[in-house]
């Protein structure tokens, strides 16, 4: 059976994520760490239930150096996440694009 399997790492640009309240930390973190690694900006969109995760995240980042404007954190409601994912410049990964 000839099955081969690889990864291309290559930026997408804006990368915007919107975990869940309960997974805030570890899932920003993880997804961080994939955006800066791939040279990409991120925009996270934390729960109104938990901003300060997100918050406290970004400040950190700002402290250590991170250049302006590749974090930035915003918030809202469904209305405006379903702006902020039609914006030409938001790539979604083909999964969610399937579930619209």
């Amino acid at each position: 059976m000839d099955i081969k399997k690889y990864a291309i790492r290559q930026p997408l640009g804006v990368v915007a994520i919107i975990p869940p309240f309960n997974l805030s930390a570890m899932l920003r973190l993880w997804f961080f760490s994939l955006a800066f690694a791939t040279g990409d900006t991120l925009v996270p969109k934390p729960s109104d239930k938990d901003l300060s995760a997100s918050m406290f995240m970004a400040r950190l980042l700002e402290e250590a150096g991170l250049p302006a404007g590749v974090v930035n954190v915003v918030n809202g409601d469904k209305e405006f996440v379903d702006t902020l994912f039609s914006e030409s410049e938001v790539r979604q990964s083909p999964s969610l694009a399937q579930r619209r």
